[in-house]
């Protein structure tokens, strides 16, 4: 099998400001550990032998990006932003490879080993039933109501389930019953396809998009490409997709938020990096860059410094971060974002 593995970097991840800026966002940052998010990302995926290795980003972060990647990982810039269905296209038509495994940048997993087997289980599949679009779900550990579900059926073959709904994220309610009935996963954006299939799909399901790779114009016309994910554009009109369950022993997370950082707490229930310590606090965050800081009692709340700006942050509001990044484009504080 000839397998080119495809990793989604154009993201800014606005949700993790101020650290995450235009310049460094969030895959470009040691978050957890020592290395950036995409250079673990990229050592994750190594094992698998790829026949290529693509990484997909921005014109701006193109040479930010380089930094990170040795010469053997091809770097593709789209024209601008248009969603990960062009980003996904741009991908497929340039890739050598019969068959193309998409994974965002972004995304930290604890057990590399168990992710791999689950991946390899779905290569498995996909040269057994190569009709199939594979998708990856997450096996819930509460009912979270930040992500994207996908219920599942029967199985199809040696653990890989068939797909039979797939919900946009849902209120607190609706997500409880999602988990307690125990026929849905989370969402992981992970997807494994050939490439036949793909454009096969692409023509049916967004012809105006297989028009401009039918005429050898993609990058040309890209800004005149509908902005739509791979879910809304392929994912959820077509009856062929399987999914892969991630068991939660892979230790997936997104990394959607600040919040999420206190998955991986370090001091007690606490996550702190940096110069700072916090004192009689739970559930809380501490990032420093240069000062020291001292916090006392904090409780669902998050403080984080840099050299130019603090964000003094209510977990329990961590989505609410975007709207400040929002705000800032809006006024004039372009150094700040």
């Amino acid at each position: 099998m000839k397998l080119a593995t495809v990793i989604l970097a154009g993201g800014r991840g606005t949700r993790f400001w101020p650290i995450s800026r235009k310049e460094r966002p969030k895959q470009l940052i040691p978050l957890i550990k020592e290395k950036t998010l995409l250079e673990l990302t990229l050592l994750r995926l190594k094992p698998l032998e790829a026949e290529e290795t693509i990484v997909i980003t921005t014109k701006e972060l193109e040479r930010f990006i380089s930094h990170y990647v040795d010469k053997s990982v091809k770097i593709i810039s789209e024209p601008e932003g248009r969603n990960t269905l062009p980003a996904i296209t741009l991908a497929a038509v340039e890739a050598e490879s019969d068959y193309i495994a998409v994974f965002p940048s972004d995304h930290l997993i604890k057990n590399d080993e168990l992710f791999r087997r689950e991946v390899e289980r779905a290569l498995k599949f996909i040269e057994r039933r190569p009709e199939y679009i594979v998708t990856f779900g997450i096996e819930p550990t509460y009912p979270a109501t930040g992500y994207g579900y996908i219920k599942v059926a029967d199985e199809i073959w040696n653990g890989v389930l068939k797909a039979s709904q797939f919900k946009e994220k849902p209120p607190l309610e609706l997500a409880r019953q999602y988990v307690e009935s125990k026929k849905f996963l989370w969402n992981g954006g992970i997807f494994l396809f050939s490439k036949n299939t793909f454009f096969s799909m692409l023509r049916e399901f967004q012809p105006e998009i297989y028009q401009k790779v039918e005429e050898k114009c993609l990058l040309a016309k890209y800004s005149e490409l509908p902005s739509i994910s791979i879910d809304y554009g392929i994912v959820e009109k077509t009856s062929k997709v399987a999914t892969v369950p991630l068991p939660k022993e892979v230790g997936w997370s997104d990394l959607g938020s600040w919040n999420s950082l206190l998955d991986f707490s370090n001091e007690g229930s606490n996550f702190v990096k940096g110069k700072g310590k916090l004192f009689a606090s739970q559930r809380s965050i501490l990032w420093t860059e240069d000062r020291f800081v001292v916090c006392v009692g904090l409780e669902d709340f998050a403080i984080i410094v840099t050299q130019d700006a603090i964000l003094a942050l209510n977990l329990k509001l961590d989505q609410e971060v975007r709207k400040v990044v929002e705000y800032l484009e809006k006024n004039g504080f372009q150094e700040l974002v």
